[in-house]
């Protein structure tokens, strides 16, 4: 999974396979490409944040767990040079 982050207004959003997803402020944009692993990215002031796919349902599934049985996640930065990440 994708999330863009927005330097300009902070936002951060999931990528959607089908659709552009752009920012709230409309100055950052990402889309998947075909393959779903890599993804374009417009804007001046934006980062691609990767989270594994395999961590997502388990994150959702301990949402409402006790403190103590919370799951963690790494969020991985892919800036310009990430083979996955194409700035534009």
């Amino acid at each position: 999974m994708k999330l863009l982050l927005c330097g300009y207004c902070k936002d951060i959003r999931a990528v959607d396979v089908v659709e552009t997803t752009t920012c709230r402020c409309g100055k950052t944009a990402a889309k998947y490409r075909d393959d779903r692993w890599r993804a374009d990215i417009w804007g001046d002031d934006c980062i691609l944040l990767g989270l594994k796919n395999d961590d997502v349902y388990p994150l959702l599934a301990a949402r409402d767990a006790p403190e103590d049985d919370r799951r963690a996640a790494e969020l991985v930065a892919q800036p310009p040079w990430h083979a996955q990440a194409h700035y534009h």
